[in-house]
């Protein structure tokens, strides 16, 4: 037999974590064995430009968002009975909807799903969102389901109690490029002087875009009380909509009076804004398994978390944990800043090692390469 064609199906290719961790995957994967395809429901997004650099083939069902069309299905009939793929692997609940459909017509093709959701949240997740994932639920028992592989311990367990079929479900967690997220003095200064802050200045750093479970209010709040205390404290924000044309967020920000914070916005340069932090926070409400706090950990970033998800399995040791509230958060920070600096710099080198130690992208991408081939010898 030659190279195992792994064609992925997913609901788009916009930056997300998702679609962050699947550009990894088969931008690494082993081309010797394996030869990936990947196939977004909706356009090719940012991600799509990245794949076709890195060789990829990409194709594109240009779906409008919550909308499945007969049109669509028939193009991705097509495309599969061209592609002929050894196995298809789906990313997130639509199309772990879709694949379950569609692997009736292609019976030979293994079929591995990939939830990428942790918890379902009432009044913030779509109704449409929570319904297929109640279906996808049921559908899981059906002998086409060949594996469903789960991001998180978080994931899995929330899974298996919604009622997914725990025997199919495995984890393998996200991996982190570890040439790429590496600790930089040189980065540090170049964020600092573009932001116009002196190198003396202790800069406290958050990723993610604007949404409620990212809690960007707990953020604003305590940035105030830390700069009411220690003037030479700056937070750094990135992430989508993370910007001064965000009204929500500057009521915040002017409401509350805060000076020494400054919105970045998306960018494609987060392993240099990494090293430019001296301390990562990520005080969600939610998480599933939360690429920025890997990313801070592999540049020697200690992080505080709140205890959701994952994030603190992940943290372990070499930061702190809190209970989702202000107040807390606002402590854990006035700890660590009053922490001596060599303890600083150990937590921030612990955390590189537990990245390395657990979660190399490596080490990774080889358990999708071994679930493949073990599943291809099952035949």
């Amino acid at each position: 037999m030659g190279k195992i064609k792994v064609v992925n199906l997913i609901s788009g290719l916009n930056t997300g974590g998702a679609e962050t961790a699947l550009y990894k995957l088969v931008s690494n994967i082993d081309r010797n064995l394996f030869n990936p395809v990947v196939i977004s429901m909706m356009d090719e997004g940012t991600i799509g430009v990245k794949l076709k650099e890195a060789g990829i083939p990409v194709y594109t069902l240009n779906m409008k968002r919550g909308m499945f069309s007969f049109r669509s299905l028939l193009k991705l009939i097509k495309i599969l009975r061209q592609e002929k793929p050894h196995i298809l692997q789906t990313w997130m609940y639509h199309a772990d909807f879709v694949g379950a459909l569609i692997k009736i017509m292609f019976p030979k093709t293994k079929l591995v799903w990939n939830i990428r959701h942790s918890y379902f949240h009432k009044g913030i997740d779509k109704k449409s969102t929570i319904m297929i994932a109640k279906i996808c639920a049921k559908l899981s028992y059906f002998s086409h389901v060949d594996n469903i592989i789960c991001c998180s311990q978080a994931a899995y367990n929330s899974h298996t109690e919604y009622g997914y079929c725990k025997k199919k479900m495995i984890v393998i967690p996200n991996g982190f490029d570890l040439e790429k997220y590496r600790p930089s003095r040189d980065e540090r200064i170049k964020i600092l002087n573009e932001l116009g802050l002196p190198t003396s200045s202790f800069i406290i750093g958050h990723v993610g875009r604007f949404h409620p479970l990212k809690n960007h209010e707990y953020i604003i709040t305590a940035c105030k009380k830390i700069e009411e205390e220690y003037k030479n404290v700056h937070f750094i924000l990135c992430g989508k909509d993370v910007d001064r044309n965000n009204r929500q967020l500057m009521h915040w920000i002017q409401q509350k009076g805060v000076k020494n914070i400054h919105l970045l916005g998306q960018r494609n340069d987060i392993f240099k804004v990494m090293n430019c932090f001296d301390l990562f926070i990520l005080p969600s409400k939610s998480e599933g398994f939360p690429n920025v706090l890997g990313e801070a950990m592999a540049c020697e970033v200690p992080c505080i978390v709140t205890n959701v998800g994952d994030s603190a399995y992940i943290v372990a040791d070499t930061g702190f944990s809190i209970p989702i509230n202000v107040e807390e958060l606002v402590k854990a920070i006035k700890k660590f800043i009053k922490l001596p600096e060599e303890e600083k710099r150990r937590m921030g080198k612990k955390a590189r090692i537990r990245v390395i130690e657990e979660f190399d992208l490596i080490k990774i991408v080889k358990k999708y390469e071994d679930l493949y081939k073990n599943l291809i010898k099952k035949g």
